[in-house]
């Protein structure tokens, strides 16, 4: 199919979409974000967001988000580990991904919220890989 008869998919109105925008930047400016890495903190700190006074929640003004939408490019393209391009993340492309980037995980076993081990990662490489 090519590009100039690709469907489009849009689940809300645009002013929903502006609506949910909007409330994400209130609340990434008033809520703030978690952050555990001190040079992600620092960065943050230079580039104009407020921190926390334990060092650890980054308050992130809304010029700042957009500051940084706007520097990132429209699209970028993945590979896998033989150099061959597997996507092309951004534009038009749909691509789905199973949230790889587990920073924590849900532990069914001992019912609780936990930092992953190795062997949480081998399952999961098992699992997406198939």
């Amino acid at each position: 199919m090519s590009d100039s008869t690709r469907p489009q998919f849009s689940m809300l109105p645009r002013e929903r979409i502006e609506q949910i925008i909007g409330e994400a930047m209130q609340t990434l400016d008033e809520v703030g974000v978690a952050i555990e890495n001190d040079d992600a903190i620092d960065l943050l700190a230079a580039s104009g967001a407020r921190v926390s006074s334990d060092g650890r929640r980054a308050f992130i003004p809304e010029r700042l988000c957009r500051d940084c939408i706007e520097s990132a490019p429209g699209t970028f393209t993945l590979y896998d580990r033989d150099g061959e391009k597997v996507c092309e993340v951004g534009g038009d492309h749909t691509s789905f991904d199973p949230g790889s980037a587990a920073i924590s995980i849900y532990d069914f076993t001992a019912r609780r919220i936990r930092k992953p081990a190795t062997a949480d990662v081998v399952d999961f490489i098992l699992l997406t890989d198939r």
